[in-house]
């Protein structure tokens, strides 16, 4: 007697296939989702404390900029994006990830203003420091005192220094009273400033890379225990 067993697939192994390869695709999208979505908590998480909610806010991405944008094309390997939408944010945190050297035009200095600098306020936006042309309006011509340093100089005006702050003599004070007066530094003038590197985007970036796979490991179980 010859014992004889026989093995066979039942149903349609094609059409299983294809339901299985499309819960992948499913958990990939999910995955990516995921991920694109904690990148960009984690940019912003970076951003906020330098350089406030405006710019933070305008990290953008994730949910949005998944690829295909069409949830229903189905595809194994999905994408995504995290960018900032603000031309001007994007100029200030490429400096803060590389580090730059800012230079003034044409040869000029860069001023950098002190705590003496009265605010103003312009518009509904928040309180800046008046410039150099705004300080010469209102306190009359800076003068440049050269620094201890090479190359840099100390701009400082005559006025009365309170405990309010800075207040400008009055138009019709005499000339001796002017010379009286004390210098008062406003700016410090420098021919160039080195950003130092603040922000680290690849970090974050490669952690959540690594994570693509498990995340898509466990969307695939979840949409698995769900059908």
């Amino acid at each position: 007697m010859v014992l004889q067993l026989g093995l066979a697939f039942t149903g349609n192994l094609e059409r299983a296939l294809d339901k299985e390869q499309e819960r992948l695709a499913r958990a990939a999208r999910a995955a990516m989702i995921e991920a694109a979505e904690g990148l960009k908590t984690e940019v912003r998480a970076q951003v906020q404390p330098i350089y406030g909610p405006r710019v933070a806010k305008a990290i953008r991405g994730g949910r949005d900029t998944v690829f295909p944008r069409r949830a229903n094309v189905r595809t194994l390997n999905p994408a995504a994006t995290v960018y900032i939408r603000w031309r001007q944010g994007e100029q200030v945190l490429e400096g803060a990830l590389t580090g730059a050297t800012i230079r003034a035009k044409g040869g000029d200095y860069l001023a950098i203003p002190t705590e003496n600098v009265p605010r103003r306020r312009r518009g509904r936006g928040a309180a800046s420091r008046m410039t150099v042309a705004e300080v010469e309006e209102r306190f009359g011509e800076i003068v440049w005192l050269p620094a201890r340093r090479p190359g840099v100089f100390v701009g400082a005006v005559r006025a009365s220094q309170t405990k309010r702050g800075v207040r400008a003599l009055r138009r019709d004070s005499s000339a001796a009273r002017r010379r009286r007066a004390p210098l008062v530094a406003m700016f410090t003038f420098v021919p160039s400033v080195q950003i130092p590197r603040r922000l680290n985007f690849d970090a974050p970036a490669r952690r959540w890379q690594v994570r693509v796979p498990f995340l898509v490991a466990r969307n695939f179980r979840r949409l698995s225990s769900s059908t």
